[in-house]
């Protein structure tokens, strides 16, 4: 979904590498990899920490971007690694640190079961497609792409949950410049959520808001999305 803005910033000289997450995307059956299933948000942690290694000796700079669940992640992994030299801000896209969007207690009831005893177990993902945008190609897009996960196992619901406590823990620990790019009309993320949960971060965030746009930012708008990207990483790299 971000190959938009990707081939944008590729197109003014930067390298962008676009990595799934275990799980998800190409990192599936095909590839060995349970779909929708971790054994630990740390697990990811590694994962993460494998593709940076090979970054390093290529690039001066390195900013780690992720949208969606995927700015979860690469915050959670930056205050895992407040030390690390390989990589020197974060962009964060939507970030699922707070959402609209809640599982029934009867699910969670049977999410906590199956984690602790059959962790693999599939549950479905609570979000349906018209949430994404309100761009009827793009909702198109999404609807019809054989790659999206509608279905996550209960052990990585439990353990997206302990990542939101290891993120809430360690924020005021942050060090690295943050770009967090919200959008006015979305109706998965809960913006309100996500500034309290970012708000200790040492006055190290910069906040802009896409008023008119709902989630997915960077199908809707992947020619400002990669402008306001690239102007931030080149203001932070002088």
């Amino acid at each position: 979904w971000f190959e938009g803005p990707a081939r944008l910033m590729a197109e003014d000289g930067f390298d962008v590498y676009c990595l799934d997450r275990r799980g998800s995307g190409r990192n599936q059956r095909e590839k060995g990899l349970e779909p929708g299933h971790i054994r630990s948000f740390e697990q990811l942690f590694s994962d993460l920490d494998r593709f940076l290694s090979t970054l390093g000796a290529r690039h001066k700079k390195v900013f780690l971007a992720g949208s969606s669940w995927g700015g979860k992640l690469a915050l959670g992994y930056a205050l895992a690694n407040p030390n690390d030299t390989r990589f020197d801000g974060l962009i964060l896209i939507t970030p699922g640190l707070r959402s609209h969007i809640d599982l029934s207690v009867s699910k969670k009831i049977g999410i906590l079961t199956s984690s602790a005893l059959r962790p693999e177990t599939l549950f479905d993902v609570p979000i349906p497609t018209r949430l994404f945008t309100s761009n009827d190609r793009n909702l198109g897009l999404i609807a019809k792409d054989p790659l999206r996960l509608h279905q996550v196992s209960a052990r990585f619901y439990f353990e997206s949950r302990k990542l939101d406590g290891f993120i809430d823990k360690r924020i005021k620990q942050n060090r690295r410049p943050i770009f967090l790019i919200l959008a006015g009309q979305d109706r998965i993320i809960d913006n309100d959520g996500v500034l309290r949960v970012m708000a200790p971060t040492n006055g190290l965030l910069d906040v802009l808001f896409y008023q008119e746009q709902t989630h997915v930012v960077q199908l809707d708008a992947p020619e400002q999305l990669a402008e306001d990207m690239l102007t931030w990483i080149r203001k932070r790299s002088s």
